[in-house]
């Protein structure tokens, strides 16, 4: 039976060697000796351990699913070589050299220690070619660029990874790496100035002092919110477009860290499907905080995951699912990235959009949430609910401050500020509402 082959790489590294059966179609990833001898190796997951006899293949298919933008798959297919059976390696490898985290995949070439070099490439992207592309993305994905994916990225979203030099952006690939990730307005009607809404919501997030992607907004005269990546890290004052300026730090999303396939990233899978039983699947809270003997520092870890479920409580987040969480994987352990993908879901309630993508103590939509909720939400975290009522009342405080000023922002337009102005109204009644909750829960206590 013959063998598909991969490596995967960083820094121009041999990591390891992934294997797949032509026939069955299971994936099998070894380390290399390399790896395991290097000073700073880690696993490329706490389910794919750096020395283990065997690693499940299912593990392995569903970390490599999760790198994969969704919708993906007729895109990948029209452009591969149909000699040789499509495996889950080969759309991974399709996305481009530079996938989320410091990993790649490239087909294997040779048995030498390094793979082999890629050479760089760099196109400059005008506002007049991105303009064009963003109008065309109802027949072309964003980040399908000359017949093929430029590191298409994971998400349902339309998004794209460029490198920001100065004013300019560019198109990298081969042995370059990226530096921001940008990403047009959503395409149809339900969801309007999605930009905005994220600028904003980010934007409060980093006000409020948590740890957030820094933002903001390109036109071309559409905009783009251009988002600097956390997984990527470079001196400001370097030129980055040249090799070896940009450092790749390896990351994973929530349904790696725990797992779980990339369609368990809802808690509840069947939320909006009607006469279907009202059943939880995917990836919730308890299984988010059941990641603590992963973290380098298990009580900050927890900290910080907890403010990021009250703070998507604060704004109205539905869609924070477990792939929009995710945690730099070191060799000490698991310590979480900083926040993105905030934006105000409930907005957008005439379209449908109103359960949140994970439950709080059984809980699926704002208006039920409640005391009682908030004390078994705090109880699936292993956190104090009276610690918990001290958290919410710090949210509120720290939200009171920047809520409304936010949305004086003068790079919005007219419509935009519109939305923004509804984000910040709930956001008012928001805090309101943590005030009120955490009281009950204090006398309670």
């Amino acid at each position: 039976m013959s063998q598909c082959q991969y490596q995967v790489t960083t820094s121009n590294s041999t990591v390891g060697h992934i294997h797949i059966d032509s026939g069955e179609g299971n994936p099998d990833l070894i380390y290399s000796s390399y790896w395991h001898q290097h000073p700073e190796s880690f696993a490329l997951s706490p389910h794919l351990p750096l020395f283990s006899d065997r690693i499940s293949p299912l593990k392995i298919a569903r970390h490599l699913a999760n790198l994969l933008p969704e919708g993906l798959f007729p895109w990948v297919e029209a452009t591969q070589d149909k000699s040789s059976p499509p495996n889950i390696a080969t759309f991974v490898q399709a996305c481009g050299p530079e996938p989320s985290g410091a990993f790649s995949i490239r087909q294997f070439e040779n048995e030498a220690k390094l793979p082999i070099e890629m050479p760089p490439i760099v196109e400059q992207l005008s506002d007049d070619v991105l303009s064009e592309r963003i109008a065309s993305r109802s027949q072309i994905p964003f980040s399908f660029w000359h017949g093929r994916y430029y590191q298409g990225l994971a998400g349902v979203h339309d998004k794209m990874q460029v490198v920001l030099k100065g004013e300019e952006l560019y198109l990298v690939d081969g042995s370059l790496c990226s530096t921001h990730i940008i990403k047009p307005e959503a395409l149809g009607l339900t969801t309007p100035f999605m930009v905005a809404n994220e600028h904003y919501c980010m934007s409060l997030a980093a006000a409020m002092q948590l740890p957030t992607a820094p933002v903001h907004i390109r036109r071309t005269p559409a905009p783009l919110l251009v988002i600097e990546r956390f997984d990527r890290k470079w001196n400001a004052k370097s030129d980055v477009l040249q090799l070896g300026k940009v450092e790749r730090l390896h990351t994973i999303d929530g349904c790696q860290a725990v797992g779980a396939a990339s369609w368990e990233k809802h808690e509840r899978c069947l939320a909006n499907e009607e006469q279907q039983a009202r059943q939880k699947f995917g990836v919730g809270f308890k299984r988010l905080f059941k990641l603590e003997p992963f973290f380098v520092n298990p009580k900050e870890a927890q900290l910080l995951m907890i403010r990021w479920a009250l703070f998507n409580l604060l704004i109205g987040n539905g869609d924070a699912h477990a792939k929009n969480i995710s945690f730099f994987q070191t060799a000490d352990g698991l310590i979480p990235a900083p926040l993105y993908d905030l934006t105000s879901t409930c907005v957008y309630r005439e379209a449908g959009l109103q359960e949140m993508a994970i439950g709080y103590g059984g809980a699926f939509r704002l208006e039920e949430i409640n005391s009682e909720n908030m004390v078994r939400f705090a109880t699936d975290a292993g956190f104090p609910s009276r610690l918990l009522a001290i958290e919410m009342q710090h949210i509120a405080h720290d939200a009171e401050k920047h809520f409304e000023a936010l949305t004086r922002n003068k790079s919005y337009t007219s419509g935009e500020k519109k939305t923004v102005k509804k984000i910040a109204e709930f956001v008012r009644s928001q805090i309101d509402w943590m005030r009120s909750t955490a009281s009950t829960m204090l006398i309670c206590k």
